[in-house]
């Protein structure tokens, strides 16, 4: 089979992108190869992972789409001649660079709706196969029209869509050495940190934020936290808009995480804030209830810290708790190996040292596409 061709199509988080462009001013005159690799760079998410996974193989080229980032697309356009309106540039401009590079298959994790999918699909000829994402157990093949491919970090998740007859694929995250390259190592500035999300909206991370309270009563925490009020916001807005989704019996825990809280961090300056953690915390979100798997557990044993994660039946499959990573069953559990821990040095580095070993050996994005390449190319003949 020749080379197959697959453009993945991504957005970025529009704060998280404009801070490039804040911090550096000429970056949006800059060619369009230079912005992106630049985007790249910080390792935020898949970044070009699948590119340079996929394209190691020898099976696959692949074309890497931000189609939300303004000043990068425009660039593209400016360089291939293609016009835009102001009130289209974002689908005229991605329309453009799937003529030109004339995809096999397409994956878009999340930019649009899978009925907005499967019409990109529809409108471009040469796309014949439509990969998807569900990662958050929606379990509904109705919300995925026309795909040929599901994927899921979720191993249940992914035996429901084949058990009803659907393709699917239990696409585990992994860990890239080259986000190494692009941080410190081994300074251990703080002692127990969580990064990530707190949505209160629905009570959708409630336990969540009822673990972490009860952490923050009991030690200190540094928590780097997105979707939560933090000092820096404007508390005549954001802090009332959050204030108002949670219940009234949590606004003293809401206070000290308040007070605990950096605010949200991506790409390389996530991964410098868990290698900077001498314990870093995993917790799974609401859909994940028996099954470990989300990205925290590749990224933080990757950069060398020691994770101590909550406890999943299949945990065993990715480390070997005790002696890569340390799992908790409890908020007493947790607090208690917290204790003993950070006074406990050497055991804590080698388990740490451990669990990095782990990564990097069995856990390399490279090593997710090598197997995921096959089965992609595989999959792809059997469908067309």
């Amino acid at each position: 089979m020749s080379v197959l061709r697959l453009a993945k199509v991504a957005a970025l988080p529009a704060e998280y992108a404009a801070g490039f462009y804040k911090r550096d001013a000429e970056l949006a005159e800059k060619p369009y190869a230079t912005q992106l690799q630049v985007l790249f760079d910080d390792c935020f998410a898949f970044a070009d992972f699948w590119k340079t996974g996929l394209e190691k193989t020898g099976k696959f080229s692949v074309l890497e789409i931000l189609h939300t980032v303004k000043p990068l697309q425009k660039r593209w356009a400016l360089e291939n001649g293609v016009p835009f309106s102001p009130a289209r540039w974002k689908e005229e401009i991605l329309d453009a660079q799937l003529d030109a590079f004339a995809p096999d298959i397409i994956f878009i994790p999340a930019s649009f709706n899978a009925t907005a999918q499967f019409a990109l699909k529809r409108k471009h000829p040469s796309i014949r196969f439509l990969i998807n994402w569900d990662g958050t157990t929606i379990n509904d093949p109705a919300r995925f029209p026309g795909t040929d491919l599901i994927l899921s970090d979720d191993i249940l998740s992914t035996r429901f869509y084949q058990e009803r007859g659907l393709h699917a694929y239990n696409f585990r995250f992994g860990f890239s050495p080259k986000i190494l390259r692009g941080i410190a190592q081994g300074r251990e500035r703080y002692d127990t940190t969580f990064t990530g999300s707190l949505q209160m909206g629905n009570d959708y991370h409630l336990k969540r934020f009822e673990f972490l309270a009860a952490l923050a009563r009991q030690m200190p925490l540094d928590l780097w936290v997105s979707y939560f009020p933090h000092p820096s916001l404007r508390p005549e807005k954001n802090w009332l808009v959050q204030l108002r989704k949670m219940r009234r019996e949590n606004y003293r825990d809401a206070w000290r995480l308040f007070l605990h809280n950096h605010g949200g961090v991506f790409g390389l300056a996530m991964f410098q804030v868990l290698a900077d953690s001498k314990i870093t915390l995993n917790m799974h979100g609401p859909s994940q209830n028996t099954k470990a798997g989300n990205m925290r557990l590749w990224e933080a044993t990757g950069v060398g810290a020691l994770l101590l994660t909550d406890d999943k039946d299949n945990m065993r499959d990715h480390f070997e708790p005790g002696k890569e990573i340390v799992t908790y069953t409890s908020v007493g559990d947790a607090i208690d190996k917290i204790k003993y821990f950070l006074t406990h040095e050497n055991e804590r580095r080698a388990i740490a040292e451990a669990g990095q070993r782990r990564t990097l050996r069995d856990y390399t994005y490279d090593q997710r596409f090598a197997t995921f390449g096959t089965f992609l190319e595989q999959a792809f003949a059997k469908q067309t």
